[in-house]
């Protein structure tokens, strides 16, 4: 579990050096907006919204809420499925590096 709590902490600060082109936006349930919302909060430059839209989609309703309720968990959060785990991971899918200035985390 501490590979979800790793994931989200680095998605946080690769999502926080984007900068900011504005929030996101989405359909689906509660915890599907949430989670689009907590990784859009920071700005979405090189994030492919489309792309994370379709992996929240993809995600079953237990794993959504699941992810909701422990993003900013800083515990190691107990009962991730593999699903969950797998999802958190490929966040960065959809992300273009390219064009990000990631300061120090780039060197």
């Amino acid at each position: 579990m501490k590979k979800l709590t790793a994931v989200f902490a680095m998605g946080t600060l690769v999502l926080a050096a984007c900068g900011s082109d504005g929030g996101g936006g989405g359909g689906g349930d509660g915890a599907r907006d949430e989670i689009l919302s907590q990784i859009t909060a920071d700005g979405t430059e090189g994030l492919d919204e489309e792309c994370l839209e379709e992996k929240i989609d993809g995600l079953s309703d237990s794993d959504a809420q699941f992810i909701a309720d422990n993003f900013d968990s800083e515990e190691e959060p107990e009962g991730a499925s593999e699903s969950a785990l797998a999802f958190v991971g490929s966040i960065f899918d959809c992300i273009d590096f390219s064009d990000i200035d990631l300061g120090d985390l780039g060197e």
